[in-house]
């Protein structure tokens, strides 16, 4: 098993030498078109994935509320191979920031899109690169690790945002001369309460996961709270999917029309933690189990409790049932959405300074 790993890490390894080979000469003729006002957002997705697309989503709407001039490139992160020398001959010729794209993939759990951070932070020294809120998995002091903090510590125009505070706590001591600061997931900068205002929600909806972060406690607590409910009365459908893949600019349709199914919703279940976050910016109500990594829990106790309408799970069954009746049978209208925007002024204001700065220069 580790000699087939190791054959296929040496073999994507050399087609993306051969790639960088190859696009080099036409892709440092394309980038002589951009300014020098230029932010270039790195290693978006285009697998299916609709946490990780509306993740780039909202880092879009953000960058164009905070800087409304500047060009925005987007590389997605099955050419980051091909671009990353254009961009570091890019880097510099112009003045330009590089924003990593946000998500739960730091550390050793998700390694390629690691290795894309990694990537960046090793070849671009002369322009400010901010890494947007993230969570983080590594194991302080393995191998892995180790080479991470080698990376990052010799970048100096690199910042990093945590999006909770276990995750802020363990960036800070696996990564100690980074400059860190905290913020919540990028797309609780979206409020969609009154997009597409609908007069009744109608049924529950599961959002649960089947992949390496499942949490087995979890996956019990659900069929308790199935059980009270009713399969019969629940639609089950998953944030990820081969059915999400798609291109960039065939994302938006597919995350709008999934939102709109959690609108319509009167209850979500879900152990994932934009399926969470999805219920909280449409304003659904939402019971909330953690994964094996305990990102859900993490950012539910950073930014969430004031939430009337989030529920996490917390072995109590009693509870969930008086919650479930409330959200299902009762006349109340339990409100779950909760305004972070004044989290983000760190951020913004991260951003903004980066822009000046580069223009100084």
């Amino acid at each position: 098993m580790l000699l087939v790993s190791k054959y296929f890490t040496l073999k994507r390894k050399i087609r993306e030498i051969f790639l960088m080979i190859c696009s080099y000469s036409g892709h440092c003729k394309e980038i002589k078109q951009y300014k020098n006002n230029t932010v270039v957002l790195w290693g978006i997705p285009e697998y299916g994935n609709l946490g990780d697309q509306a993740i780039t989503y909202a880092e879009l709407e953000f960058i164009k509320q905070v800087l409304p001039k500047q060009n925005i490139i987007t590389i997605p992160e099955n050419k980051c191979c091909e671009y990353i020398y254009p961009m570091r001959k890019m880097a510099q010729q112009k003045h330009c920031i590089f924003i990593s794209n946000g998500g739960g993939n730091m550390g050793s759990l998700y390694k390629y899109q690691e290795s894309i951070r990694q990537m960046l932070i090793k070849n671009i020294k002369n322009c400010k690169i901010i890494v947007f809120p993230q969570s983080v998995d590594y194991i302080y002091g393995s191998n892995t690790h180790r080479k991470a903090q080698k990376i990052y510590n010799k970048n100096s125009n690199i910042s990093m945002f945590a999006r909770d505070i276990v995750s802020f706590e363990k960036m800070t001591k696996l990564f100690p001369k980074c400059k860190i600061k905290l913020c919540p997931d990028i797309v609780t900068f979206l409020d969609r309460r009154y997009i597409e205002n609908l007069s009744e929600k109608k049924g529950i909806l599961c959002c649960l996961r089947e992949d390496k972060e499942v949490n087995e406690n979890s996956k019990n607590m659900v069929e308790k709270i199935l059980t009270y409910i009713g399969k019969d009365n629940c639609e089950c459908i998953d944030t990820y999917g081969q059915q999400y893949v798609r291109e960039f600019f065939e994302q938006e349709g597919q995350i709008e029309y999934f939102w709109k199914r959690i609108k319509t919703a009167k209850l979500v279940v879900t152990d994932r933690l934009h399926g969470m976050i999805f219920s909280m910016i449409n304003d659904t109500p939402c019971i909330a189990l953690d994964n094996s990594t305990g990102k859900v829990l993490s950012f539910y106790d950073s930014w969430l409790m004031q939430s009337k309408g989030i529920k996490v799970y917390n072995n109590n069954l009693n509870e969930i049932k008086e919650f479930i009746d409330e959200c299902l049978y009762s006349n109340l209208q339990v409100n779950s959405y909760v305004d972070l925007k004044e989290k983000f002024k760190e951020l913004a204001w991260e951003l903004a300074k980066s822009c000046e700065e580069e223009l100084e220069q």
